[in-house]
């Protein structure tokens, strides 16, 4: 009986924050546009919700006519987070372009020079130790081709016959490197940065 009581407040709890939420857009939707209290309102109801801890909002500037910038302390870490003037969208993830393509431009190249000298990686890609290792690669993941291989049952025999027991392992010069290797790691191996 007691479990049932805790669901059931638990649906109604979230019931609630739904109609909240709906009639705050609904609000958005038909001004057009939100003042800066009404995007910190929303922001905090939001970033609380999802956080499921207390939010400061610290600031919150109108960076340009289509969007406002939020600074928001989340227990003791403070993030950036952007929410459209109408009041529609939140932005939780902005990306530095020149950041990113610097990433993407340093990924290629490491990959580049990984497939140059003939690294192989294998693995099973619903493995959390493949997805990790192969995170390493950031978002360079259309470069993987010919250097990241899922095993099949020839690859798994070919492993084995070179006493591979564990996965990730990176195969180079003959050698087998078993389990996640950081990015320093295969750079001090194969010499590529």
């Amino acid at each position: 009986m007691k479990n049932y009581n805790c669901e059931k407040f638990y649906v109604i709890s979230v019931f609630i924050v739904s109609i909240l939420i709906m009639l705050i857009f609904q609000k958005f939707l038909f001004t057009g546009s939100v003042s800066e209290e009404e995007v910190e309102n929303l922001a905090k109801l939001i970033l609380e919700e999802s956080n499921n801890i207390p939010v400061e909002i610290v600031t919150v500037t109108k960076n340009s006519d289509s969007v406002y910038k939020i600074v928001a302390k989340i227990g003791s870490k403070y993030r950036e987070y952007y929410i459209t003037s109408d009041g529609k969208y939140i932005i939780m993830n902005a990306i530095n372009i020149q950041n990113y393509l610097s990433i993407l431009n340093n990924t290629k190249r490491f990959i580049t020079c990984l497939k140059s000298k003939n690294v192989r990686f294998y693995g099973n890609i619903n493995n959390t130790d493949t997805q990790l290792q192969l995170s390493i690669f950031n978002y360079g993941f259309a470069y993987l081709p010919d250097l990241y291989y899922q095993i099949n049952e020839q690859i798994a025999r070919y492993l084995l016959s070179h006493n591979v027991t564990r996965i990730p392992v990176m195969e180079y010069n003959g050698t087998f490197y078993q389990g996640v290797l950081t990015k320093e790691d295969i750079g001090r191996i194969t010499g590529c940065k």
